[in-house]
């Protein structure tokens, strides 16, 4: 992942992401910190169900 792929995928400029996140590791900090927000969200509504076929795969297929 690139800061530059990011701002083609979000469909705006490099500088602009650059704007919110410093470098590279200051955006991943942020999309993990996000994705346990929404991971503990899910579990304490009891819709963990949804993530377990993508866990077990990841712990099985390490081409995932």
């Amino acid at each position: 992942m690139t800061i530059r792929g990011v701002a083609a995928e979000a469909a705006t400029t490099t500088p602009t992401v650059y704007s919110y996140y410093a470098d590279r590791e200051a955006l991943l900090t942020a999309l993990r910190a996000l994705a346990f927000q929404r991971f503990s969200a899910d579990a304490r509504r009891g819709e963990i169900e949804r993530y377990t076929t993508d866990l077990l795969r990841a712990g099985v297929d390490e081409s995932w």
